[in-house]
This record gives structure tokens, C-alpha cells and sequence, in this order.
């Protein structure tokens, strides 16, 4: 089963016999995290704007640890030296999550969907795309 697919399941589930019109997905391969996220916000704004499609953008990261708003560098489980000695990035970003490891064979998901104009709220959608994927 296609991840495509598996998105309109997820969605078909939220909402009955809706379904949000079909999505583009775009394999970006290996990028760098600061480069995805400046690429996610024009995305969202141009999806905002209908200038885009409903998007799902696959990519994976070089090694990276991000620290969210929720995060302590104290609760990184090895040593700053241990990351700057495999020069592995250490990055605060604005994100609500507290830490989280990237890298290489780790597939990361980056939806920009218009799920307003689909009547379905963003709590549902990563509720119901925890559980179906």
C-alpha cells in the first residue's frame, strides 16, 4: 500500500465519505533540517494561498538532535562532546516537541495540507495519523 493511499484512508476515517482531494508526494532525499524548514513555511503559505496542491514532503536528514520549546539540554542522554566530537548538530527550533534525533535512514513525514477547507481539525488529523500509520 502507497503512502498516498494511506493518507486518504486516514482521512476517509475522519471524516465518513469525505475525502480531501488527492496530494502530491514529493521525495526530497537527503536535506538538511534548516533548509526543509525554511522550504515547509513557503510551502505552507502557498498551499495557504492555493497556489500549490495538498503536499506531503518525504526527506531525511543528516544527523541533527533538535531541541523544541519543551526541551532541556539536560535531558539529552550523551554528552555535548560526544555530538560536536561526530559533529552532530545541536539545534533549538521553534517546534512545541522537546528532543528529537534526525538522520540518515530515518524517514520524516512533512504534510502541508489544507484541512480547514476539509472541515477537519489538526488534532484529528495527527491523532487519526498516529494511529493509522
Amino acid at each position: 500500500m502507497d503512502l498516498l493511499h494511506t493518507v486518504r484512508q486516514l482521512l476517509l476515517s475522519l471524516k465518513g465519505e469525505r475525502v480531501m482531494q488527492s496530494a502530491i508526494v514529493v521525495d526530497l532525499g537527503c536535506k538538511d533540517l534548516e533548509e526543509c524548514s525554511t522550504l515547509r513555511h513557503r510551502m505552507h503559505w502557498a498551499r495557504r494561498d492555493e497556489i500549490l496542491p495538498n503536499c506531503l514532503f518525504l526527506v531525511e536528514h543528516p544527523y541533527v538532535v533538535t531541541i523544541g520549546k519543551m526541551g532541556k539540554k539536560e535531558n539529552i542522554l550523551v554528552k555535548e562532546t560526544f555530538l560536536r566530537e561526530r559533529e552532530i548538530p545541536l539545534l533549538i527550533i521553534e517546534g512545541e516537541e522537546e528532543i528529537i534525533y534526525h538522520g540518515p535512514g530515518q524517514l520524516v513525514g512533512y504534510p502541508i495540507f489544507a484541512l480547514e477547507r476539509e472541515g477537519i481539525g489538526i488534532i484529528d488529523f495527527v491523532g487519526g495519523g498516529s494511529r493509522k500509520l
